[in-house]
């Protein structure tokens, strides 16, 4: 199977989420599956049905300078300091008839294999009868899907399905700023209760991050890799959903989709 592969590239979230909206929706029964790699400026991503009031002080974000924006897929509030993301684009067909926990497994199965990779025993939150979790905050939650390294969550993912195919994304998390990012919060952030590469001691720089992820994809799903890049279409696309979208409150904090 081959995939199409965007390389890694550092993006404000108002741009990494309007390129997965815009992938997303140029899915057809033709097109090949995508793997996208990418990394943030400091950001959170809201889920697309959480409701920030009473979770975040958005005076002390914006002060912060901390970019914020709202997911088309579900989940919590995550936060993305140094951390390495992907999204994964499949068409329909693709998906067989997996459900949505059974998508979960099957996608994430590289990440388990990239941490094995790097001498990690990371296995998935039900594996290891971990409790159910429920909060509106990506890191003070856990699902039984959620990958754990010694009894703590490590990054986090998410799907969105249309009648296209599904999008699922998620984040490798080298180091999360505490300092940075619980003075936004209003309700435990769960960031000193999870785990990322530097606290764990991974001596890894991002540069071999990048390849050992890319080579965990490849081998994990045997799959070839297609160089890509957005058209010229995409890119206007990505544009206009930057404008009109992703870098308004109206969509970030009202949850209001006014695209024009």
């Amino acid at each position: 199977m081959r995939f199409k592969l965007f390389d890694y590239k550092e993006l404000s979230c108002y741009e990494n989420m309007a390129i997965d909206e815009t992938l997303l929706g140029s899915l057809d029964e033709d097109s090949l599956p995508i793997i996208r790699f990418y990394g943030w400026k400091s950001s959170i991503t809201i889920g697309k049905y959480t409701d920030i009031n009473g979770l975040v002080d958005l005076n002390k974000i914006k002060e912060s300078g901390i970019q914020y924006t709202r997911r088309i897929t579900g989940g919590g509030i995550l936060t993305h300091h140094i951390d390495l993301s992907y999204s994964i684009f499949l068409p329909k067909k693709y998906i067989k008839d997996r459900g949505i926990k059974e998508n979960y497994r099957y996608l994430c199965s590289f990440l388990i294999n990239l941490y094995k990779k790097l001498g990690l025993d990371a296995r998935f939150a039900n594996e290891l009868n971990i409790k159910a979790i429920k909060s509106d905050i990506c890191l003070a939650g856990i699902e039984e899907y959620d990958i754990v390294i010694d009894d703590k969550k490590i990054g986090g993912n998410a799907q969105r399905y249309t009648k296209r195919g599904i999008l699922q994304h998620g984040s490798i998390p080298v180091w999360i700023d505490k300092d940075l990012f619980e003075p936004i919060f209003l309700k435990t952030t769960g960031i000193e209760n999870s785990m990322n590469l530097k606290q764990i001691g991974i001596n890894i720089s991002f540069e071999e991050l990048i390849e050992l992820a890319k080579k965990s994809f490849k081998k994990t799903f045997n799959i070839d890799y297609i160089k890509s890049e957005l058209n010229i279409s995409q890119k206007e696309e990505v544009k206009r959903l930057i404008k009109n979208k992703y870098s308004h409150d109206s969509w970030n904090i009202k949850r209001v989709e006014n695209v024009k």
